[in-house]
Formats: C-alpha cells, structure tokens, sequence
C-alpha cells in the first residue's frame, strides 16, 4: 500500500496566499489607502456630476465628459490601489504621477479658499507618497 506524496510544508495553495497576506508592511496599507480615498472621492464626484446634469453653467456635453472622466480616473486609481495591494511593479509610477497630481491640486484648493478640502487632500496624498517611496514597499513590490 503506497501513501500518497504530501506537498512541503508552506506550498499548499491557501497557506502561500495567508502568508502573503501577513507579510504585507504597513507602508503598504498606507498608500493603498491614500489611493483609495482619491478613488472614493471620484466615485462621489461622479455621482455628483450624474445628479447635477443637465443643471448648471456647463453645457450637457461638458457635464457627460466629466462624468465620463470622473468615472476613468477612479478606476484607474482604483486599479492602481489593488496593484500596490498585490505587488505589482508598475504601480509605483502610477501611484506617484496621482499623488503628486493630487498635491499639487490640494495647493491650489487651499490658495482658492478651501483650506480644509486642500489640507486633508494634500495631508492623504503627503502620506501615500512617502509610503509609495519607502523601502518596504520596495521590497513589496520587488517579490510580487
């Protein structure tokens, strides 16, 4: 009677994605979240754009552009949060042209007034760029 061959320890199919998981560092989550909240904060404002058409100074073509491009941005910046959340190395670049994109609007907010809207925005996106830059997400994204 033969037994039959059992797999090493570690290489069962659930128990390489739990150690994964675990192995994640924190300036990991930290970015991911920073993405996240910019991808949140254009899901709402194209939903935003959605209830106001047709209302407004712009045209209707302009207001359905905007919701079309409200809509690409956040999954794109959602796309990009879940490829820094798995390792993927092209999500660096991605991660950084947003953030820095991101400071770079929260200037100008706060410069035009909105000072609360431009802090918050400049202080998630501060964040998500010092933890995209970090060594451990390095490392992250060089075993993904």
């Amino acid at each position: 009677m033969s037994t039959p061959e059992r797999p090493a320890q570690g290489t069962e199919p659930g128990r390489r994605r739990a150690e994964r998981g675990r192995g994640r560092p924190v300036a990991v989550w930290i970015g991911v979240i920073a993405l996240s909240v910019v991808a949140a904060t254009l899901a709402w404002l194209a939903v935003d754009a959605a209830l106001r058409l047709g209302s407004g100074q712009l045209t209707v073509g302009a207001q359905v552009f905007l919701l079309v491009l409200y809509l690409a941005l956040a999954a794109w910046v959602g796309a990009t949060a879940a490829g820094l959340f798995r390792g993927r190395s092209w999500t660096r670049g991605a991660a950084t042209a947003i953030l820095l994109f991101c400071v770079l609007l929260s200037t100008w907010m706060w410069t035009g007034g909105d000072v609360l809207l431009g802090v918050g925005l400049f202080l998630v996106a501060g964040a998500g760029i010092v933890s995209v830059m970090s060594a451990g997400v390095s490392r992250h994204l060089r075993r993904g």
